[in-house]
């Protein structure tokens, strides 16, 4: 029996071999790799081909809120018009807006805290000639600021113009502090305010009365001098203490006093039986922010509002309409009232309280 035996391979055969399996390894290895790159470049191909299809917007919420017409009034205000900016502090440019004029409240709770530099002589301004108006005056010291000299003239000349009576005499004006004191001391405090209180002091009060020859008299709302009384709206007067507002006034009815405040107060005043003390109280319903109130007198219409001072800002703006006629006065207490001259082709707008809704 013959046996077959195999030879052990030569290292040269091994070595022969081992390169045989790492090509083999290598072509697998290839394979796979190219396979791979193969499956890639076919995926990234058909994604960038794709044209991915827009998203669908997500609405924002709106918000809405109700509100009323006023509220959409001071929206209107803030945005479209200019402001006077007026100071709340004496320091400020040496004065105190609030406190300055022609409808500052001075009365035994409210001190007159203004300036009355701006005071002239009543005699030397009631005019010349045929233009000097039909009545006298105490002596040339008695003195009140000029608008109201001028606008005292006028109804002393409508007056006389009706009743053909010029006795009427100016007996006292513009007083100062130490004057009122002394009147104080030595006079009736049912009459008379305490220094520092009276209105007389602000420049824009006056007393009457009647001279018949030598003889004094007490101004009185009767027979011709009535005339007055029922016409000194027409003019900025208003009767002052009225002897059914005592209980407003504090101070006992004195049919002699006049205040002056302006035509369209004096006439709102006079045609809603109003003492001064009641109409500044009035006033804080008319906000520049809500319905407005508007007078009609003789030949023109009269815009009013209030806007309160900011107690904690040495400035509070003062929202008025651009190219317009008008004037800003403190109250005294704690707020401006501004007054628009509208003409009398003006038309009145009408506020309704209704709610709408806006976006916000």
């Amino acid at each position: 029996m013959e046996t077959n035996i195999k030879k052990p391979k030569s290292s040269k055969d091994i070595k022969k071999a081992q390169k045989n399996i790492i090509i083999a390894c290598c072509s697998i290895l290839g394979v796979i790799v190219l396979g791979f790159a193969t499956y890639g470049g076919y995926k990234m191909a058909t994604d960038f081909g794709k044209v991915e299809k827009p998203k669908a917007a997500v609405a924002e919420p709106v918000t809405t809120r109700e509100v009323t017409t006023t509220e959409a009034i001071k929206q209107f205000w803030w945005e479209t018009n200019s402001f006077e900016q007026l100071s709340t502090d004496p320091a400020l440019n040496g004065k105190d807006d609030l406190h300055n004029g022609t409808l500052i409240l001075v009365n035994s709770d409210w001190a007159y805290c203004g300036d009355s530099s701006e005071v002239a002589s009543i005699y030397e301004n009631r005019g010349t000639g045929e233009n000097k108006a039909p009545y006298s005056v105490k002596d040339r010291d008695v003195s009140l600021r000029l608008p109201v000299i001028n606008s005292l003239n006028d109804m002393f000349k409508g007056f006389y113009a009706a009743t053909n009576i010029s006795d009427v005499f100016v007996e006292s004006g513009y007083r100062t502090k130490e004057y009122q004191e002394a009147l104080y001391v030595n006079g009736d405090p049912n009459y008379i305010q305490m220094p520092g209180f009276s209105e007389h002091e602000s420049g824009y009060a006056v007393d009457f009365a009647i001279m018949k020859g030598e003889v004094r008299h007490d101004f009185e709302e009767e027979g011709d001098y009535a005339w007055i009384h029922e016409n000194a709206h027409n003019y900025g007067f208003i009767l002052r203490y009225p002897a059914d507002k005592i209980g407003f006034t504090g101070i006992a009815h004195e049919s002699w006093h006049f205040r002056y405040v302006g035509v369209p107060h004096a006439t709102y005043m006079y045609e809603n039986n109003l003492c001064l003390e009641e109409y500044i109280t009035l006033l804080h319903d008319y906000k520049y922010d809500k319905e407005h109130l508007y007078v009609k007198t003789t030949g023109n219409i009269y815009e009013i509002y209030y806007v309160p001072s900011d107690p904690t800002a040495m400035i509070t703006q003062v929202p008025v309409y651009d190219d317009s006629t008008y004037e800003v006065s403190g109250n005294n207490t704690d707020g401006y009232i501004i007054t628009i001259e509208r003409g009398s082709d003006f038309t009145i707008p009408t506020y309704t309280e209704e709610t709408v809704t806006v976006n916000g």
